[in-house]
């Protein structure tokens, strides 16, 4: 289990690098326009559509999850150095688009290895929020480090940096971690298409509401997430420097959000827990649409950990309940596909087209779109029970 913890750490610490400040470094290094920052930061959406579906299958037919944990690594760093020493839009969102169909994997596969160790007794009752939220430790000490590094340099080149070597350290940790297979290749009835029984559990009557309620959740969350860094810098003016430090404000107070997770979950039931997210959404972009201050900037965070684990810990938590062993690691990677790819690369893409009108156009969009993820939920019966899950959850 130390080595699965450890993968969290290091797999967030490659997000911690460059999520916070990616809008800024294509802007300020690069030269991108806002459609442009639009388009290669939504290839990490799509690469969320093309590739994780493909490596969680392989898991599923008995590959060593480890192995395509360390490749995934190992061309994911290789594909952001070689993007330092790049210029021009064409060749920074080919090989951005390379790290990302390397990198974007990683969260799935790491998920399906967590819950299938769990199924096999390697982790015990261990609840996965417990896991995930080592994730969130990961994120935070590159960008603590960074404010430092970018300060100094005067640039955010060195976010490249602290991202290759945390990818040459996931290489590394991949031998500390239980040499597990899928499921799917010991099964009694052969090797199911597993892929495709996944699709048709997540179009089941009692979750394809659901699966299109997170879908425009997630399409909300890609919004913000495009351009909130060159928000911080260009609508209240902090510093370039100060970017991961007020990500962290949010980060550091979703360590909270994720150890009250448990709780949350068996005081309001699923359903309630993910509208109370997408309620928070709402406001969160409202302020940022029309009060673009230091003060709302901070303030808004205390809340970004309620939005991740509405849509980040509890669908797959959901969705895990709900698959059978023989397609366990796919059906992580097919929702991934549909509803983490789709969203956030479709997020993306519409942000880069409405970042020029401004603020409200651009956040405004997004806290509709959460509204109508909760109206949905609470209006349609088979989106999501209200049952509250077991205490481990």
């Amino acid at each position: 289990m130390r080595g699965i913890r450890t993968q969290y750490v290091l797999a967030y610490a490659v997000i911690g690098s460059i999520g916070p400040f990616l809008p800024i470094y294509l802007s300020r290094e690069q030269g991108l326009s806002d459609p442009q920052i639009g388009f290669v930061v939504g290839l990490s959406g799509f690469a969320i559509i093309v590739a994780p579906i493909f490596l969680t299958r392989f898991a599923d037919l008995g590959v060593p999850t480890r192995r395509l944990l360390a490749g995934s690594f190992a061309i994911g760093g290789a594909a952001l150095w070689g993007m330092s020493h790049s210029t021009g839009f064409a060749l920074v969102a080919l090989l951005f688009g390379l790290h990302s169909l390397a990198y974007q994997p990683i969260m799935s596969v790491q998920d399906g290895l967590f819950f299938q160790g769990r199924a096999a007794g390697l982790s015990g009752d261990t609840p996965f929020h417990r896991v995930r939220v080592w994730g969130t430790v990961g994120f935070i000490i590159p960008s603590l480090a960074l404010y430092f590094l970018v300060e100094r340099a005067g640039s955010t080149q060195a976010i490249i940096v602290a991202a290759v070597l945390a990818c040459a350290l996931g290489v590394a940790n991949t031998w500390r971690l239980p040499p597990i297979t899928g499921v799917a290749a010991t099964s009694p009835v052969g090797r199911p298409v597993a892929t495709r029984a996944a699709i048709r559990a997540l179009m089941a009557k009692r979750i394809r509401w659901f699966v299109l309620a997170m879908l425009l959740a997630n399409i909300s969350n890609g919004l913000w997430f495009t351009f909130y860094p060159l928000w911080l810098t260009d609508s209240v003016g902090i510093g370039e420097e100060w970017a991961g430090i007020v990500f962290n404000v949010g980060v550091v107070v979703e360590i909270g959000w994720m150890l009250a997770f448990g709780a949350l979950l068996g005081l309001v039931g699923f359903r309630r827990l993910v509208v109370l997210g997408m309620a928070a959404q709402v406001v969160r972009l409202l302020l940022l649409a029309f009060v673009p201050t230091v003060g709302i900037a901070l303030g808004t965070q205390l809340v970004h950990g309620l939005v991740i684990v509405t849509v980040a810990v509890a669908p797959q938590i959901y969705l895990d309940r709900r698959a059978s062993d023989e397609f366990r690691a796919s059906m992580q990677g097919v929702y991934a596909t549909a509803v983490l790819g789709g969203g956030r690369m479709t997020g993306s893409l519409l942000a880069g087209q409405l970042a020029g009108y401004g603020d409200i156009a651009l956040f405004g969009t997004g806290a509709l779109l959460a509204l109508l993820s909760a109206i949905l939920l609470l209006t349609t019966e088979s989106a999501m029970p209200a049952e509250r899950p077991e205490s481990r959850e």
